[in-house]
């Protein structure tokens, strides 16, 4: 059984204006730790002379691909933003809907439902003692926008650290979501 955890940094909050800049999947072993981390970002997906609109298109289909290899999906605010996001950006390009039989668990569903607390990632990494969250300066972000190649790999240096968060989170709330949902 395939376990990926998932992060995605964007552009924008509305996929109809916004970018997919970066997706990064980290596989879970057996012991719930990561074991290989996948990521890409609008960079590194083609070659240089691509139009950033073929960038994206790329970056999407990985991502997609990524996510329905997966039998499990777990990420943090994922189901309200990052698959919705995702699914905007391939409904944009053309490319469908994401495949709807991989099991997603959302750590901040999960905190915020069953446990009433802020599901704030930083929170609940502060809460949880597991690390802190990385936060890049808005200067990184708005050079990221602008595909500044240091910029971008900063935030997806961000990307990689969420996903390393998530998956501390997770396996900090799986006694609580699997009480709820048995699974």
């Amino acid at each position: 059984m395939r376990t990926l955890v998932v992060d995605l940094e964007t552009s924008n909050l509305s996929a109809d204006i916004g970018s997919l800049l970066v997706a990064c999947f980290g596989e879970l072993g057996p012991d719930g730790t990561i074991v290989e981390t996948h990521s890409k970002d609008l960079l590194d997906i083609t070659s240089k002379r691509a139009s950033v609109e073929r960038r994206e298109k790329l970056l999407a289909e990985w991502t997609r691909d990524m996510w329905e290899s997966a039998d499990i999906i777990i990420g943090h605010n994922s189901k309200a933003f990052d698959r919705n996001f995702l699914q905007g950006v391939m409904f944009r390009q053309g490319l469908g809907m994401l495949n709807r039989n991989v099991l997603h668990v959302d750590t901040y569903m999960t905190a915020r439902g069953q446990l009433r607390m802020s599901g704030r990632m930083a929170n609940l990494v502060d809460i949880f003692k597991i690390g802190e969250k990385d936060a890049p300066h808005k200067d990184d972000w708005r050079a990221a926008n602008h595909l500044d190649p240091d910029a971008l790999a900063r935030i997806r240096e961000r990307c990689v650290s969420d996903v390393e968060m998530t998956a501390k989170m997770w396996e900090t709330l799986k006694p609580i979501y699997i009480a709820r949902w048995g699974k």
